[in-house]
């Protein structure tokens, strides 16, 4: 009998620690507000441009985006300038007679982008927070942008619709990293004017907390 009340006080007791353990944890919220968000901001903008038989292109610029809420975001203004690199084959269609065909190309023959001129509408659906080495905690943005402008060659300016994404990495409230991958379409009838890629990075400041 003492054994049988034994076993019943130990069942009780660990059924009641149990219990205390279960109701006794903090609770985790699996979705949490988000740390920074996209305000209105500035950005400096460095990047490559890296298809075209004829050049190849280093863009430079800014831009100002200003936000309408945590997920939706209008790039007011993206301008860049594009600083030509000359490919081997456009030196070569250029060069003087023997060595290339400058008698019969010249440079105003082929198109070459001067600068590029959009505005964008960004969706920002998707944030995340990303612990490295078990120290830091890493908060970013995934964004999609969509929008167009003007692209500026030295044969004159042409529409151009341009589509992307970006991958922001926040550094503190007011500044952050953007990458920033973009494709555009130009729309010309002229044959050396060909749709591009651009790859940004770009250093954002934030203009209000």
């Amino acid at each position: 009998m003492r054994n049988l009340l034994a076993f019943v006080v130990l069942i009780f007791v660990v059924g009641f620690s149990a219990r205390a353990d279960l109701y006794d944890v903090p609770r985790v919220e699996a979705v949490m507000k988000k740390k920074y968000s996209l305000k209105d901001e500035i950005s400096f903008e460095l990047g490559y441009m890296p298809t075209g038989a004829f050049s190849k292109y280093v863009p430079i610029g800014g831009s100002y985006t200003t936000a309408f809420n945590e997920n939706h975001g209008w790039e007011v203004l993206n301008a860049l300038y594009a600083y030509e690199m000359q490919t081997g084959l456009k030196k070569t269609l250029l060069a003087p007679a023997p060595d290339g065909y400058g008698d019969l190309v010249k440079d105003a023959d082929l198109a070459t982008l001067k600068y590029l001129v959009t505005t964008n509408y960004i969706f920002s659906p998707i944030y995340t927070k990303s612990l490295i080495f078990n120290s830091s905690m890493i908060h970013s943005q995934l964004s999609f942008v969509a929008g167009g402008g003007v692209a500026g060659f030295n044969i004159g300016g042409v529409p151009v619709a341009d589509l992307g994404l970006i991958q922001r990495i926040f550094t503190s409230k007011t500044k952050s990293w953007k990458f920033d991958f973009r494709y555009y379409n130009f729309f010309s009838s002229v044959d050396t004017v060909k749709n591009n890629i651009s790859l940004l990075v770009a250093y954002t400041w934030s203009l209000g907390e």
